[in-house]
């Protein structure tokens, strides 16, 4: 929830740009995530919508996404633990 809250605390144009688009990225989200800790959804979220702004893993890209998830780095090496497992689900 942190993550969601630091993104509330961004200017109102960068918020709102980041919201509406949401509706265009979250195809983007698996339907194996739901079977994934709450935190690891947040950050796969925070990662989509930072690809509205930077289409690259480019280092602006993983700042905006440490801007919004300071954690960031911990949740994505406890992503590609869980990730993996959650692959072989149907």
């Amino acid at each position: 929830m942190a993550g969601v809250m630091n993104l509330l605390r961004m200017s109102a144009s960068v918020r709102a740009f980041l919201f509406m688009a949401a509706f265009y990225a979250m195809p983007r989200l698996h339907w194996k995530g739901i079977l994934l800790p709450l935190r690891l959804v947040e950050y796969i979220a925070v990662h989509e919508l930072a690809h509205l702004v930077e289409a690259h893993h480019t280092p602006e890209f993983w700042l905006l996404v440490e801007r919004a998830l300071p954690d960031c780095e911990r949740r994505r090496e406890r992503l590609a633990e869980l990730g993996a497992a959650v692959e072989h689900v149907l």
